[in-house]
């Protein structure tokens, strides 16, 4: 991890500050993420889409029992749009 100096206005400091609070990191760590977005680096987004399309299919069951179409919807809230 190479250290580097910068300078910005005491505006775009504080707002920086803010932001790095909001995303629970450190103002360096939170610039080098930034910095690694713009370069190229893969997103948040293409991170847990990744995650997601490589995480095994299950069928949705209860105890090896698959539901059918209308044990699905049969529920009050789906009844609307009988």
């Amino acid at each position: 991890m190479k250290n580097v100096t910068i300078s910005m206005d005491e505006d775009t400091a504080n707002w920086a500050r803010v932001e790095a609070a909001r995303a629970g990191q450190s103002l360096s760590s939170w610039v080098g993420v930034q910095l690694a977005k713009l370069k190229g680096g893969a997103s948040d987004f293409e991170t847990d889409l990744v995650a997601i399309l490589q995480t095994p299919r299950s069928a949705m069951s209860d105890g090896g029992r698959t539901f059918n179409r209308e044990e699905i919807y049969d529920r009050p809230v789906m009844k609307r749009f009988r």
